[in-house]
């Protein structure tokens, strides 16, 4: 889920500072918190995707339905869903979080003792803005090649099928 960054490979912005997120939780279920990472210094380099295109669940309140017509859908709290999906190999330097940590005191995970290194995570992370689009796309095709997404029984927003 998250891997040693060495600082030096860590993207800078223009007055040369580290572009470096941060942690934080929100109240959740049973007194649980939800991990949540504060990406909005990378997010605010970085193009937003226009991958949504399934309704808001909001949107359905007045679906009105015919006599021989159903609607299907999940509402599903996936809660650890955007950490399960891996981004690509290299990614994990736009995704850099915390303080500064000394190599020395990571030598059993590699690190040299003479480096600098920060977290980062290999994962999507909650917070990212393009999260929910990837993590809409990867649901969307594990239910399709399943079986469970049918193209022509897919209410898409704004889009024709």
């Amino acid at each position: 889920m998250a891997v040693l960054v060495a600082e030096d490979l860590i993207p800078r912005d223009r007055s040369g500072r580290l572009v470096v997120g941060g942690w934080f939780g929100v109240p959740h279920t049973e007194g649980r918190q939800r991990l949540i990472f504060d990406r909005r210094p990378q997010n605010s380099t970085e193009c937003q995707l226009d991958w949504l295109a399934l309704p808001h669940g909001t949107q359905l309140c007045r679906c009105v339905v015919g006599p021989s017509e159903t609607v299907r859908g999940s509402g599903d709290d996936l809660q650890n869903w955007f950490y399960q999906l891996g981004h690509s190999a290299g990614w994990e330097r736009r995704n850099a979080a915390g303080r500064r940590l000394r190599g020395s005191s990571f030598t059993d995970f590699g690190a040299v003792p003479s480096t600098f290194y920060r977290v980062a995570l290999r994962v999507v992370a909650m917070g990212d803005h393009n999260g929910p689009a990837l993590a809409q796309a990867c649901n969307e095709d594990i239910l399709s090649k399943t079986g469970g997404l049918q193209p022509l029984e897919t209410l898409r927003l704004d889009r024709k099928v």
